[in-house]
């Protein structure tokens, strides 16, 4: 398990990727923009309370493997699942 919060980093051109993959979820809004103003509005807060955060980047084609091998239809639990996953590798 990782040892602080994992927030997940998501390469700008591979946003709508996991946009169409994750469609309608609140937690990936229409455009990378307003995705990364939550983020990192998310992680100032961590932050100014003192808190760590444990950063991944995931990678849209590592994912859907990811999603393809354990046979899970791709959502933001599952996303959540494989940042997870490559904090620890």
């Amino acid at each position: 398990m990782a040892a602080f919060p994992i927030g997940i980093r998501i390469d700008e051109r591979e946003y709508g990727d996991f946009l169409r993959a994750i469609p309608n979820d609140k937690h990936l809004p229409a455009t990378y923009k307003e995705w990364l103003k939550h983020r990192l509005t998310e992680s100032q807060q961590l932050l100014k309370k003192g808190g760590r955060l444990n950063e991944v980047l995931v990678d849209y084609k590592g994912f859907a493997k990811y999603c393809r091998d354990g046979k899970q239809k791709p959502s933001y639990v599952v996303l959540m699942a494989y940042a997870v996953t490559k904090s620890i590798e």
